[in-house]
Parts: structure tokens; sequence; C-alpha cells
């Protein structure tokens, strides 16, 4: 991330794609709700999730944004990231 910044974010647009593809899909198989789950998220300074990561999260919520249901941005450690993570258009953040 920090030594080849170009590398994390192909990888990062890549997994965003991917993870974004398959909450679609869990919701049109039947969920009501759909959840991005970020166990890493809170290693990461404030700064570090919201250059590196949170547009990434943004891009694979945005897949189910046209499915009409409810979003959840979940992470472990994440509590001075809450705001942020909120900012990544969830509609709720879990704590």
């Amino acid at each position: 991330m920090h030594a080849d910044p170009a590398a994390w974010d192909a990888l990062m647009t890549w997994c965003a794609q991917l993870t974004g593809e398959f909450i679609a899909l869990q919701v049109r198989a039947g969920a009501s709700a759909a959840q991005l789950f970020d166990s890493w998220a809170g290693a990461l300074s404030r700064a570090d999730y919201v250059r590196h990561v949170q547009p990434h999260s943004a891009a694979a919520l945005a897949m189910v944004d046209d499915l009409d249901v409810p979003t959840i941005h979940f992470g472990v450690g994440t509590g001075e990231l809450l705001v942020d993570m909120g900012a990544a258009g969830a509609d709720v953040v879990g704590v």
C-alpha cells in the first residue's frame, strides 16, 4: 500500500469489483440486506483508510445501490473510522 500505491490501487480495484458483484448476486438471490465486512480496516490509520481503502469500499457498496436493499458497512476495531466508513455510502455502519 505504501511501497507501491499503484499496485495496491489495482489490487483493491479488482477486489472492490469482485466483492461488489458478489454482494449484488447475494441480493439478487434473495438476501434482504447487503453487508460489506472489512476485518482489517481497524489496523489502518484514519488517513490510510481514507486514502487507500474508503474509495474501494464505496465502489463495492455502489454496486448494490440500485437493488433497493439496506446496506451495512462493518469493520473490526474501527471506532476511529466510523464516520469515514459511513461516508463510503452504506445506510448503516456496524459498531
